[in-house]
């Protein structure tokens, strides 16, 4: 198959997971408890099965050829290298979760919802504290079913900033404290700035 033909395949699966993903969004309602209880599971169940039909779709013997190939072969422009590159990390992230913990997932995860409305209600967090413990536990060992070699943490930011690491964020979390005590010291000392930054005696 030419490189123009297995472009062409890839985006199809791009299209069809943009699809399921559209899909998904309409189970976010029942998610915070906006619609009735009864009926519930039936919910649930439909949005387990539209999750693992778009996870699936990273988890074939043809996506996993046309990510071997696009892994040596970049695309002629940008565009097309950076539908490449959402593909193979979208496979390298869905393609190696199992079907089984996934499913685990998304069925939890609507109930959580259920229980932190009813939480709220009842302003008692004892009602959600379970069900948030088993989501916490669940993505953790989801992140480390797709990538064993890095911490959890690291896999699951990585879904909507690809690259971004634990000790890069708490290098920036230094950075920001060490800034913010800068100009606390710098108003309280009756300082000022100069156009580089620096702290000069008023």
């Amino acid at each position: 198959m030419s490189y123009e033909l297995k472009l062409q395949r890839l985006e199809e699966i791009l299209r069809e997971f943009r699809y399921l993903k559209s899909m998904e969004s309409l189970f976010e309602l029942d998610q915070w408890g906006l619609l009735p209880e009864q009926g519930a599971a039936y919910r649930q169940e439909m949005q387990a099965l539209v999750a693992a039909r778009k996870t699936g779709l990273f988890q074939t013997a043809e996506a996993r050829e046309l990510a071997q190939y696009f892994a040596e072969t970049s695309g002629n422009t940008a565009v097309e290298r950076g539908v490449i590159r959402f593909f193979l990390y979208q496979y390298r992230t869905l393609g190696l979760m199992p079907q089984d913990l996934l499913r685990q997932y998304n069925l939890i995860r609507a109930q959580a919802m259920f229980a932190w409305k009813k939480a709220r209600e009842a302003k008692d967090f004892a009602v959600f504290a379970p069900y948030l413990e088993q989501v916490f536990t669940l993505k953790k060992q989801l992140a480390l079913a797709a990538n064993p070699d890095q911490p959890a943490f690291d896999t699951l930011v990585a879904q909507t900033d690809e690259g971004l690491q634990a000790a890069v964020r708490a290098d920036d979390r230094v950075t920001v404290r060490h800034a913010r005590q800068g100009w606390q010291d710098a108003v309280q000392g009756g300082g000022r700035r100069d156009s580089a930054g620096a702290v000069q005696d008023a």
